[in-house]
């Protein structure tokens, strides 16, 4: 009995030797030495490859090709449900148009104020550097692609998002009427700042009537500007105001100090955070004060207003001053001839008003000698107040018509003035 025993013992460490050093067809658990281009580890059937640790399954490769980690139904090539960390360096070659898509449910709150996220994200990177770094070859490629209600987010303790380009850092595209290529908020501060010039082919502010309360009219604008103090001035390019990128050449302006005393609500203080050159430097502030170029505008405009009526009162005065001196000087000249000039004046003539009484209209002829200066028809009312003035400026003989239709029934008086002096008076009679 104990030599069949020993006999089937025999042949049963025989195979299990043989099975450890990779006689084929078996594949050694201790490693394999002898293995060939041929040979293969898997199925040969349609029967999926599944991993197993703890009687559970990690890890499949599917009848179809695709590997799942995590999941029992992978859909790509490499599907993994569940956490991922690689640490060093991974590389993803695509030459289709997405080299790698990540799909993540992601909440956010209010889409102009609070940015919030609450669940996951599709891509997160922690680096020394450079979390999240992409690079596109072909012309007008993307580096970073961004889709969805927004696009691109980016949140940092000192800059959310810094783009760096040799044409254009930031570009900004509408695709319709109603869109915005750049849109910019802050609730206390700037919604923009700009180290540097800026260009815009067009530009609008807000001034909607139905946006404002309290509106009134500007006054005492000409003494205003009497108060500003304009200065040629170059800016400033040493020390930390080398950081700022100031205009160069010469410009005008004002000193937002002096126009502070003036002017206070178009001058705004903040602290400007000077741009950082290296990472670890110091972050580096300095005050400054701002000016408000653009409502200083209506200040100027009313102040012309002003100027303006001042100097159409002075041209009335000046008016009158001159045809008062061209009277002094007829007179003048007039004594100077050995003229009367109460006979100079006596020649001047008005007829009667035909017909009178009037009714619709009528004429009335006058004569007027050379040299006469200021020559008028006033007509008056019973009271004395004037209707109607009638500048001649013809000498000689002449007829002017009188338009009585709009005039009550009553008389009037047409008074002849030479250099505002009356020189004759014809009454007329309106009937209706």
């Amino acid at each position: 009995m104990r030599t069949p025993l020993l006999s089937t013992l025999f042949c049963v460490l025989t195979t299990l030797s043989m099975h450890a050093q990779n006689t084929s067809p078996y594949w050694s658990l201790n490693g394999n030495s002898n293995a060939t281009l041929s040979q293969k580890l898997g199925t040969t059937n349609n029967v999926s490859l599944r991993f197993v640790t703890n009687n559970i399954e990690r890890m499949k490769i599917h009848s179809s090709g695709n590997i799942g980690i995590g999941t029992s139904s992978p859909t790509s090539k490499l599907h993994v449900v569940g956490n991922t960390l690689f640490q060093g360096y991974s590389q993803i070659q695509s030459k289709d148009y997405v080299g790698l898509d990540v799909t993540a449910n992601v909440v956010t709150g209010d889409p102009y104020l609070d940015y919030e996220i609450t669940t996951e994200v599709g891509i997160k990177g922690t680096a020394d550097y450079s979390g999240v770094e992409g690079y596109a070859t072909y012309r007008n490629g993307q580096g970073v692609y961004g889709g969805g209600d927004i696009g691109v987010w980016g949140e940092g303790n000192e800059y959310g998002v810094i783009g760096r380009g040799s044409t254009y850092g930031v570009y900004g595209i509408g695709l319709n009427s109603s869109s915005v290529g750049v849109y910019g908020y802050s609730a206390d501060n700037y919604a923009g700042f700009f180290d540097g010039e800026v260009y815009s082919t067009s530009q609008y502010t807000t001034s909607d009537q139905n946006l404002k309360k309290d509106i009134s009219e500007v006054g005492g604008a000409l003494a205003v500007i009497g108060q500003l103090k304009p200065k040629y001035y170059t800016f400033r390019n040493d020390g930390k105001y080398a950081k700022m990128n100031l205009p160069k050449g010469n410009h005008y302006g004002f000193m937002a100090q002096d126009l502070e005393k003036v002017l206070p609500g178009l001058v705004k203080t903040t602290q400007h955070r000077l741009y950082k050159e290296k990472r670890n430097e110091q972050n580096e502030e300095i005050t400054l004060k701002a000016v408000n170029y653009t409502e200083l505008i209506p200040i100027a405009v009313k102040a012309i207003q002003e100027q303006q009526q001042v100097i159409d009162q002075q041209k009335q005065e000046l008016d009158a001053l001159k045809n008062e001196l061209a009277e002094i000087k007829q007179a003048i000249s007039m004594l100077s001839n050995g003229q009367n000039i109460n006979t100079f004046l006596s020649s001047a003539q008005l007829g009667e008003v035909s017909p009178n009484p009037v009714r619709g209209s009528a004429t009335i002829q006058y004569s007027i000698p050379e040299g006469s200066g200021n020559v008028q028809l006033v007509i008056t009312d019973a009271m004395g107040r004037i209707i109607r003035q009638i500048p001649i400026s013809t000498t000689g003989a002449g007829v002017i018509n009188i338009d009585a239709s709009s005039l009550a029934s009553g008389v009037y008086n047409c008074a002849l003035l030479v250099n505002y002096k009356t020189i004759h008076n014809r009454k007329m009679t309106v009937v209706k």
